[in-house]
């Protein structure tokens, strides 16, 4: 079962390359996939030392939403200390641990049970976590361990794909905005010249005629360099 659903996320992930689709998706499937109420890609904003949520995938629309528009400080998750060692965790009781993550529970809108989270990994640093809580069916497992970090290997590579991709469309389109402001500028000089060069023109025209009664060889060279 596990290795049908990495082929098929394997073979699905280039069809998004839209982060907040992409994200719904590989949560979606982790959901099913474990078993449980709720699956979260969760990103680090390095420059806000926060995690946020692009895409979450829960039981209750409601609650999803509520997911969804939620940030957290590094320490304030068991992600951080996710992200500072580098490793997994699960926790399959949180029941000695209820009064330190009512915070979190709070701003969610539901209370997590049991968890598991893995890192997503991009070369040497670690871009967020792979995150499945409250499993319906017994305690997270070895099983379900090799499951997120197969996804999570996948994941971390598309997501970074993606960004790559948003980011060379905002180049795009900044250049673009600099090419218009550029052959609008252009626009502006030339007319702004025309006007000038003109009346320039037709005066040596006049000077011409006007001095066409002297010798030639004196003015007609001079007269030719400017026009």
């Amino acid at each position: 079962r596990n290795r049908d659903a990495m082929a098929r996320i394997t073979q699905l992930l280039p069809q998004y390359p839209d982060l907040r689709k992409l994200l719904f998706f590989v949560n979606t499937e982790i959901k099913g996939l474990l078993e449980t109420e709720s699956a979260n890609t969760i990103l680090l904003d390095e420059t806000q030392k926060e995690f946020y949520f692009i895409s979450a995938a829960h039981d209750d629309p409601e609650t999803r939403d509520r997911i969804e528009k939620a940030r957290f400080p590094v320490d304030e998750l068991l992600s951080g200390q996710v992200v500072k060692t580098g490793n997994h965790i699960i926790v399959n009781n949180f029941s000695n641990d209820q009064n330190q993550y009512k915070s979190r529970d709070r701003k969610i809108g539901y209370k997590v049970r049991n968890v598991i989270l893995v890192p997503l990994r991009n070369k040497d640093r670690i871009i967020g976590i792979l995150a499945a809580d409250n499993k319906k069916t017994g305690d997270f497992d070895d099983t379900d361990l090799e499951t997120l970090n197969n996804i999570a290997a996948a994941v971390a590579l598309s997501i970074e794909n993606a960004r790559v991709s948003r980011e060379l469309r905002k180049a795009y389109e900044e250049l673009k905005s600099l090419n218009h402001a550029k052959d609008k500028m252009i626009n502006h000089l030339s007319h702004e010249l025309k006007t000038p060069v003109a009346i320039l023109l037709s005066s040596f025209k006049i000077l011409s005629k006007k001095m066409a009664q002297l010798p030639e060889e004196t003015w007609r060279p001079t007269i030719e360099r400017i026009g």
